[in-house]
């Protein structure tokens, strides 16, 4: 059974040959590889034709005008005929059985699996090696609740799982008009239709996601705009509810207070860089579910009994502030 890596490349120069090199060490014997420039203004071309100079698998490096993530996964995976598609962000790692121990899981797999996931984890760079960071992450759920795919522990990142043709051909492929969580929407929209998660187990994770410094969400200089993640996560969570209700996603209590807390967690950040936004999300969080409020931190859960949520967040934001000027736990004060 073939198994198509598809690579999107953005100016990734700089990182590529390390993540092609785990790409060549793979075990599997059966790949088609993939790498498409992005309309790079750097060396990524050459770099890629380099670290493939000797590979045993095919390969081929596709060349386009800058068309972003999600339109670039779509050429990739359109451009193979396997039944299997690993996507691979162009500075991230594979391990080298990843392949391996997937396929063996999705040859098996009944027609209505959409993924087979495993381990994987974040990963960052310091003096020149890579360091783990935060938690190894599995994401063992079903999707029979469409809503499970949102639940922070079952969030994939897109080259964790082998992903099936077939539902990405059924749900037509990423939506190319989005900037930010492209792959959350297309993971709830093959829930939606009928998708469902087989696991592969493995010892380790089995694929790292690399993290660069910098801030990752907000607003201007940040990689992703908070407001538009804000805005998708809210609605693809209305999508999966069949009342218009949290209580009607078919989530289990923890996984419901686990989701919510999530949203306020996207909303408290929001809060810092558009309020108008924030009281938009803030509106349709509570149409799912009445009467919420944060139920952590607990100076934020209390304050917004009193005062009201909004007014609670704008203490908070001042609660916060001072404690990054001491470095004192606020159960301290």
């Amino acid at each position: 059974m073939k198994v198509a890596i598809v690579i999107p490349a953005y100016n990734a120069e700089a990182w590529l040959t390390d993540t092609l090199k785990t790409v060549v060490e793979q075990t599997y014997d059966a790949v088609d590889i993939i790498v498409i420039n992005d309309g790079s203004r750097d060396q990524t071309s050459q770099t890629a034709a380099k670290a493939l100079e000797n590979c045993r698998f095919p390969y081929r490096i596709l060349e386009q005008s800058n068309k972003g993530l999600g339109a670039t996964r779509n050429v990739g995976w359109r451009a193979t005929d396997a039944p299997w598609v690993q996507f691979l962000d162009a500075d991230d790692f594979l391990h080298p059985r990843k392949l391996e121990i997937q396929a063996k899981a999705a040859v098996k797999a009944a027609s209505d699996i959409a993924f087979v996931s495993s381990p994987w984890r974040q990963v960052t760079e310091q003096n020149g090696a890579l360091q783990p960071l935060g938690p190894i992450r599995e994401a063992r759920f079903s999707a029979r609740a469409p809503a499970e795919v949102l639940v922070p522990k079952n969030i994939m990142h897109p080259g964790s799982p082998l992903t099936s043709r077939r539902w990405l051909e059924a749900v037509g492929g990423f939506d190319e008009s989005l900037r930010v969580g492209e792959d959350t929407d297309i993971h709830v929209r093959i829930a939606l239709a009928g998708g469902k998660v087989a696991y592969a187990h493995s010892d380790e994770p089995l694929y790292l996601w690399r993290m660069h410094p910098g801030p990752r969400l907000g607003i201007g200089k940040s990689r992703y705009n908070i407001t538009e993640l804000c805005d998708l996560h809210i609605g693809l969570l209305e999508q999966c509810c069949k009342d218009g209700r949290i209580a009607s996603a078919g989530l289990t209590p923890e996984d419901t207070d686990a989701l919510l807390s999530y949203c306020s967690t996207l909303g408290r950040l929001l809060f810092r860089y558009d309020r108008a936004a924030f009281r938009r999300y803030f509106e349709r969080l509570r149409r799912l579910s009445p009467g919420f409020i944060p139920k952590d931190p607990w100076y934020l859960h209390r304050l917004s009994q009193v005062i009201g949520y909004e007014n609670a967040e704008t203490i908070a934001g001042g609660v916060r502030q001072l404690k990054r000027l001491t470095g004192r736990p606020i159960a301290e004060w």
